[in-house]
C-alpha cells in the first residue's frame, strides 16, 4: 500500500510538471526550443540503460557497423525525441503543404506520398496507415484531419492520468473505453462505419451485447477498466 501511494503522489506530481511544462513550451519559439531540446539530449542520452539497450540492440542487427556509426545513430534518436517533445506542444500550428491555409511550420512530403494519396482517395475504401517511429510519429494523425479526412488513431494511454487529459484535448481519436451505457459497441457500426460489417457480423454483436446486459456473460474486471 505504501508503494501504491507514493506511486500515486509520483504520477500527479510529475503529471503536473510535464503540462506545466507543455504550457509554457507553447509560450517559446518551436524551432530554437527544438534545437536546444535536440542537443541536450543527444547529450544526456547516453547517460540512461536506454542508451545501452538501443546499442547492444543495433550492433546485434548491424554486426559490420562500427562503434562510431552505431554511436551516431542513437546520438540521431536523442536528437529527435527531444525535437518531437518540444513539437508536441506546437502540433496544433502545423499545416500540410498544399492544403488549406499556411503557417509558419509546415508538413511536407514526397511525390510519391502524394500518388498514394491520390489513389486511395480514388479508391474511395477504407485504408489502414502505419506510422513508424521515425521523425515526428505525431504527425500523421495531425495531417489526416488537417486535409479533411475522416481517421481514427490508435495510440496506447499513458499510465499517467493528468498527461492523458491532455492528448485527449489535442487528439478526439485513439483508444476510448466505451462500455454499453456509452454505446461502444453502436459506435462501430454507426456513421463512418455503418457500411464496413457486414449485416451478420452486427448481428452476432448486438446478441453479444445483450447478454453482457442481461448477466450471462460476464466482463473481468481488469478488462473493463
Amino acid at each position: 500500500m505504501p508503494e501504491r501511494r507514493f506511486k500515486k503522489l509520483l504520477d500527479s506530481t510529475s503529471g503536473a510538471l510535464t503540462v506545466a511544462l507543455l504550457g509554457a513550451i507553447k509560450h517559446t519559439d518551436r524551432k530554437r526550443m527544438a534545437n536546444f531540446a535536440g542537443a541536450l539530449l543527444r547529450k544526456a542520452g547516453p547517460l540512461f540503460k536506454e542508451h545501452r539497450l538501443g546499442r547492444a540492440q543495433l550492433r546485434a542487427a548491424f554486426p559490420e557497423k562500427s562503434d562510431a556509426e552505431i554511436e551516431k545513430i542513437l546520438g540521431g534518436v536523442w536528437n529527435n525525441l527531444g525535437r518531437i517533445a518540444i513539437e508536441f506542444a506546437h502540433l496544433d500550428e502545423f499545416c500540410v503543404e498544399g492544403f488549406g491555409a499556411p503557417t509558419p511550420d509546415v508538413i511536407t512530403y514526397p511525390p510519391e506520398s502524394k500518388e498514394r494519396y491520390d489513389g486511395i482517395v480514388r479508391s474511395g475504401k477504407a485504408s489502414i496507415g502505419f506510422a513508424a517511429h521515425l521523425a515526428n510519429w505525431e504527425l500523421p494523425g495531425i495531417g489526416a484531419k488537417l486535409i479533411g479526412v475522416k481517421s481514427a488513431v490508435l495510440y496506447r494511454r499513458p499510465n499517467i492520468d493528468a498527461i492523458d487529459d491532455v492528448i485527449q484535448g489535442r487528439f478526439h481519436g485513439g483508444i476510448r473505453a466505451l462500455g454499453l451505457a456509452d454505446h461502444g459497441v453502436d459506435w462501430v457500426h454507426e456513421g463512418d462505419h455503418a457500411h464496413d460489417l457486414p449485416p451478420v457480423v452486427v448481428t452476432a454483436v448486438e446478441a453479444l451485447r445483450d447478454r453482457v446486459a442481461r448477466g450471462e456473460i460476464h466482463v473481468p474486471t481488469d478488462l473493463a477498466h
